[in-house]
């Protein structure tokens, strides 16, 4: 009914079909007094534009979209030069991301009244969000000079030209960055590389931006590296004065509005990250002649259509619909799921977790393929991926660690089990409530006084609240994790949800810190039980588990070198990305 209903040409036949469509609904309006007075009046003089003007707002309010727009529909044909309903038209379809037609509803309001300020508002508001500044900014400036003292329209018009500055400057790099630039390497020519991420590298504290950090050092100090991230906050723009010392530029750019209006059969995140701000600025991107792009998680998967004739990898930290099957699973035993998302924002990813991981897994194996390459951190996931896609083309990149650069402690007096990670991350806020409900009280029955801390970003009020009881601290997104780790005696790594490789487990080892896991929390990585980690899988051997490490200073120390060890063998970044390097060189 909304397609037939935004088609501005409805011929009147259709207009009682549509009247008697939109009625039908008024059942889910029993409840709502003031739904009920609207209809009712229109029922007595069904021939009064401004009734439906006035009833497509309440449903709007009641994010009943599709029939306001009915609505809307019904009112133009009483009176076609109607400016005000096609306003509001503009700001119905621009709600559901028809922006190309929401812009037409705008135009035809202004074309109608030119004279009235609001108009020119919102058609700016929307130019704006499709990163057209040009026609933004005249819009704006024309509200200004019909409303000259309202202060929101010169704010919104110095956004607009903060904004198409920050476009002209990535226009500028990218004319300057496209003539040849000199090579890093002596041993052949450094590469130009683009780097897209889904959220930004830096500051590199918990598992996904440590390893695009990592990369991001690398791969800058050797070709030539231009990253592009999502940010959340105004704040975080500064990330790229921060990233400036590792790569050729770094640019950040908010979410933005999404591309279009979701399509049923996409998942909700892909739906998400497929934005305005990013397709514009990959579209300036483009000029550059790249030899490589890089996208992280299957997320961005939507803009690889932009690069068809460069060499492209999808980076899969996961395989994401994995995760959130895992997650579908554990929500059904589980009722907390909604009161967590309602608190920390990121966990609203697992919402609706089954129907998402199935959506999911057919949006994986109907894009994997589009990719040159697709790298996995471990064996068993790319064994995964290729049982699910036999076409596509892959590689095993590990995870690692900075065996170099972190300075491993040793605090034989310490009595604190450590946790860290992203605290906004549902994998861990689970680990995290699985051993405080289910393994903490069994090992506080055998040792009393052992300290349980909880260390990592954006912890949400249920992690925050644990920090009541005396014997639990919560840092809240530490600087430096090994100034945590030094009062720390060991890590504890209790998931019960996870895909890929776990980062923490190879941070923990290169602090010094001897580590206890379930089997899940160490998958993928090559580690010996008893020799340079322990496991524990139910709550009752986890905390025997860690009874043992805190009372056996022998066993806590063998399990400490042996980790230290490994670490330094076999997962250090250097390594990692020299091996990945070299298959870049040779595609």
């Amino acid at each position: 009914a909304c397609e037939i209903a935004i088609d501005l040409q409805i011929e009147h036949p259709h207009l009682s079909k549509l009247y008697n469509f939109a009625l039908s609904r008024k059942e889910k309006a029993d409840n709502d007094l003031a739904l009920q007075d609207h209809y009712k009046k229109l029922q007595e003089f069904p021939e009064n534009p401004e009734l439906y003007l006035e009833l497509g707002k309440a449903l709007v309010e009641q994010n009943r979209i599709d029939n306001a727009i009915i609505f809307y529909q019904m009112a133009l044909q009483i009176q076609p030069d109607y400016a005000e309903i096609y306003f509001e038209m503009g700001n119905a379809l621009k709600a559901q991301e028809n922006f190309f037609q929401a812009i037409e509803c705008y135009r035809k309001a202004i074309e109608i009244r030119p004279d009235y300020c609001w108009y020119y508002n919102g058609l700016g508001d929307i130019l704006k969000s499709t990163l057209d500044f040009d026609e933004a900014i005249n819009a704006y400036r024309k509200a200004i000079e019909l409303e000259s003292n309202f202060a929101g329209f010169n704010h919104n018009l110095e956004a607009a030209l903060k904004e198409k500055e920050r476009i002209d400057s990535i226009k500028d790099f990218c004319q300057d960055f496209s003539h040849p630039r000199k090579s890093k390497i002596e041993d052949g020519q450094s590469l130009k590389i683009l780097m897209v991420t889904s959220y930004p590298p830096y500051p590199p504290n918990s598992g996904a931006p440590m390893r695009m950090f990592e990369e991001i050092k690398y791969l800058g100090s050797r070709h030539h590296l231009v990253v592009v991230s999502f940010i959340f906050s105004e704040e975080d723009y500064a990330i790229e004065t921060e990233l400036a010392n590792y790569c050729d530029r770094a640019i950040m750019t908010m979410l933005g509005a999404p591309y279009s209006a979701r399509n049923p059969n996409d998942p909700k995140q892909i739906y998400r990250w497929h934005t305005w701000n990013m397709r514009k600025i990959l579209e300036e991107l483009r000029i550059i002649d790249f030899d490589v792009v890089l996208f992280d998680f299957i997320y961005l998967a939507s803009y690889v259509d932009l690069f068809a004739d460069t060499y492209t990898v999808l980076q899969e930290h996961n395989i994401e619909s994995n995760l959130l099957q895992q997650c579908a699973l554990a929500s059904k035993e589980t009722s907390n799921l909604e009161e967590i998302a309602a608190d920390v924002d990121a966990v609203k990813a697992f919402l609706d977790a089954d129907k998402e991981a199935k959506l999911l897994q057919d949006y994986e194996k109907r894009n994997w393929p589009k990719f040159d390459l697709v790298t996995l951190v471990s064996e068993s996931d790319r064994k995964q991926l290729e049982e699910r896609c036999p076409k596509a083309k892959t590689l095993v990149v590990e995870n690692g660690t900075d065996t170099i650069g972190i300075t491993p402690v040793n605090n034989t007096q310490a009595r604190k089990m450590l946790f860290m990670g992203n605290l906004a991350y549902y994998p861990n806020i689970d680990g995290v409530m699985f051993f405080v409900e289910e393994i903490l009280p069994k090992i506080w029955e055998q040792d009393p006084e052992l300290v349980f801390c909880v260390a990592g970003r954006d912890p949400g009020k249920q992690i925050q609240e644990l920090a009541k009881d005396p014997r639990i601290e919560v840092v809240a997104s530490p600087k430096d994790m090994s100034e945590v780790a030094k009062d720390c005696m060991m890590s504890v790594v209790p998931l019960r949800l996870g895909s890929g490789t776990r980062l923490k487990v190879l941070h923990s080892m290169a602090m010094g810190l001897p580590v206890i896991s379930t089997s899940l929390g160490c998958e993928g990585l090559l580690v010996t039980e008893e020799v340079d980690i322990a496991i524990g899988d139910d709550p009752q051997k986890f905390a025997d588990g860690v009874v043992k490490m805190s009372r056996d200073g022998d066993f806590r120390d063998q399990l400490r070198l042996n980790g230290l060890e490994l670490v330094k063998n076999k997962y250090d970044w250097k390594s990692i990305f020299s091996n990945f390097e070299k298959k870049l060189l040779s595609m």
